[in-house]
């Protein structure tokens, strides 16, 4: 973990970007912040847009105010152009964090199911997963 004065700063490396952010004031109390922005970096997208970016934030304390690197307030992003976004996330109490996606277009995406039958004819415990791959 690194330290910054009394700031720690843990990265983890994964789509998830985790920031623990300490405050001490004047008088030795400490506030903490802990945002969680989970976003994918990248999303492979074939057809017409608007397409969907849905973050999933936690941590910190609620309402969360959000604002897009294309000037977005929502929650979600419904972008039409390729590239990267940016999402940064501030709480009531003034803590931020932040994170990026990247929009790549790929020529076709390959579809492919996973089939489990059901264990008899009269029981719904049967599945299908879908599995999509950049073609």
């Amino acid at each position: 973990m690194k330290t910054v004065g009394e700031r720690p700063l843990k990265k983890m490396l994964s789509a998830t970007l985790f920031v623990l952010l300490i405050i001490t004031s004047a008088y030795r109390c400490r506030a903490q912040c802990t945002l969680d922005i989970s976003l994918p970096s990248k999303i492979l997208v074939c057809g017409a847009c608007p397409w969907i970016i849905t973050p999933n934030v936690s941590g910190g304390s609620s309402p969360y105010f959000y604002l897009w690197s294309d000037g977005s307030t929502g929650s979600d992003l419904y972008p039409c152009a390729l590239g990267v976004y940016t999402l940064w996330v501030t709480d009531m109490n003034a803590c931020t964090d932040s994170a990026s996606v990247e929009i790549v277009m790929v020529d076709s995406l390959n579809v492919f199911f996973e089939k489990t039958p059901p264990s008899c004819p009269s029981t719904c415990d049967g599945s299908i997963i879908v599995h999509g791959l950049a073609g």
